[in-house]
């Protein structure tokens, strides 16, 4: 029964996973499918990629975190049900980089020997650095649980010396608040932690029933042990399901038998040989991936960015080319757009769609010879009365630098452009918005 409630709880996060892991695999495949329909460029598809890809990440890192606090803290957080919370923890431990789910088990079976241990090996794990302060939080309740204030005080102290190495201390801080309470029990004063408990009421039902343990310490220094008892069966009665529920047991058989606060459990001493179970190098693979794709990615954008701009170079030295040859036999010569015709298989001429005072010039640029001197020869010429008739000119013409037949026309729309067609693209002619085209066409007899 208990697998069964947990295999339930994996589940909605499996689905939430796929749910907002899935869209960054959707959005790369239409982004392959507008990059090869030419709908977008290289450089327009690998920014859309990255932006909306990092964004999709972040919202699934948030949906993500709200649904583990769900579906597995508020298991122990409030519904108190420690036995479940660790059989989730259990069936999904294996993708813990850094043993915080072995931690959380460790915390959740009231072993508090097994948990210094284990944060005293992740204290020193390079891996596990912005790990720190969780694993310092962990350290120090499980020795007040044990009763050992000595260790307590050195940890609280190593604490604040974590704190004081931070830029911005006051950030950490205020996600350890147990800090306030630990330096008025370490200097027994008691004042200090009825204060602590006044301000700091407690957010989540595991805290309120961890919180009687605390009083019931705070009871036991003003020698009120009727009121420290009443604490501890406090948590038995709000919480028997809780790992506070083991360490107020512990407490409570320590004051039958007339023991002190701290013979209730043996010392707890690191054990340097205690197995940490983590899946580092399945993180490390992770986070070597993660790099590899953005450097790709980067290098791609890169690239992407370097080649369109000389390809823009390329274009504007044409176009300017272009400009200088038009102009040794046409006046106001302006280039409009330089474009290459290809059959689908292979490059077949070079052309230009050039405005000049005499009309519109649609010229093959080429070069004399071995010379790098550029000629232009008009294929087609268009005049203003040609437009002032009834439908819109067009012309057949043979390629000058290439064995072919082709047809150059102009349209109102983009729908009457042929499928066919070589190249278009939108053009304004004498204050008409209209389309140019260029198609292949059988030569006339």
């Amino acid at each position: 029964m208990l697998q069964e409630k947990a295999k339930a709880h994996i589940r909605r996060l499996r689905v939430l996973n796929i749910l907002t892991t899935g869209p960054v695999l959707l959005l790369l495949v239409v982004v392959l499918y507008l990059l090869f329909t030419d709908v977008l460029t290289t450089v327009q598809a690998s920014l859309l990629y990255i932006v909306i890809g990092l964004l999709e990440l972040f919202v699934a890192r948030v949906v993500m975190a709200r649904a583990w606090k769900k579906y597995v803290y508020n298991v122990m957080d409030e519904e108190l049900d420690a036995p479940l919370f660790m059989e989730i923890l259990r069936q999904v431990g294996e993708y813990d980089p850094f043993a915080i789910h072995q931690l959380q088990m460790l915390y959740a079976e009231g072993r508090h020997a097994d948990v210094v241990s284990l944060c005293t090996k992740q204290m020193d794990n390079p891996y596990a650095k912005r790990c720190k302060p969780g694993y310092l939080t962990y350290m120090a309740f499980a020795y007040f649980s044990l009763g050992d204030d000595q260790r307590l005080a050195e940890i609280h102290e190593a604490t604040e010396w974590f704190l004081q190495s931070q830029k911005n201390p006051e950030k950490y801080r205020r996600l350890m608040p147990m800090q306030v309470f630990y330096a008025a029990y370490l200097k027994r004063d008691t004042d200090a932690c009825e204060a602590y408990f006044t301000a700091n009421p407690p957010k989540v039902r595991n805290a309120a029933v961890q919180r009687y343990l605390l009083r019931a310490r705070v009871a036991q220094l003003k020698g009120d042990t009727e009121e420290a008892e009443r604490f501890l069966r406090q948590v038995l009665t709000e919480g028997p399901n809780t790992p506070a529920a083991l360490t107020a047991k512990a407490h409570l058989a320590a004051i039958e038998r007339g023991e002190g606060y701290d013979k209730a459990f043996p010392e707890a001493l690191p054990d340097p040989l205690f197995p940490v179970v983590t899946s580092q190098k399945r993180h490390r693979t992770v986070k070597i991936l993660i790099r590899v794709c953005m450097i790709v990615a980067a290098a791609l954008l890169v690239y992407s960015v370097v080649l369109h701009s000389i390809y823009e170079h390329q274009d504007r030295t044409l176009r300017e080319d272009v400009r200088v040859a038009m102009e040794t036999e046409y006046d106001g010569v302006s280039v409009w757009e330089c474009f290459s015709v290809s059959d689908g298989e292979s490059w077949v001429e070079t052309l230009a769609l050039c405005s000049t005072d005499g009309g519109l010039v649609l010229a093959s640029p080429y070069y004399r010879g071995d010379s790098e001197e550029l000629l232009c020869y008009p294929v087609a010429v268009f005049i203003e009365e040609d437009f002032a008739e009834n439908g819109l000119p067009s012309r057949v013409f043979a390629g000058y630098t290439a064995d072919y037949y082709g047809l150059c026309a102009f349209y109102a729309s983009e729908k009457e452009i042929p499928e066919d067609r070589y190249v278009s693209f939108p053009v304004t002619v004498y204050g008409q918005k209209l389309w140019f085209a260029v198609k292949a066409e059988p030569p006339r007899v």
